[in-house]
């Protein structure tokens, strides 16, 4: 991707890519815009989900304090 669009950037330590600012031109009377977009493989959207849904059943079962 990034070599398609240099807009693209590394988000370190997190996996995952992201273009902080593309502009959007408005039609039909509407302002331009800006548009935010990130890039996550779905091996790793699945792990960070693993890993949620871990940490919430374990705050229910009282294994680990509420913050």
């Amino acid at each position: 991707i990034r070599d398609n669009d240099s807009d693209f950037k590394e988000a370190p330590n997190l996996n995952f890519i992201y273009r902080p600012n593309k502009n959007i031109v408005g039609k039909f009377r509407k302002p331009d815009a800006n548009l935010y977009t990130e890039i996550i493989k779905y091996s790793t959207l699945l792990e960070r989900a693993k890993n949620r849904n871990n940490i919430f059943i374990k705050k229910l079962e009282g294994t680990i304090k509420n913050d």
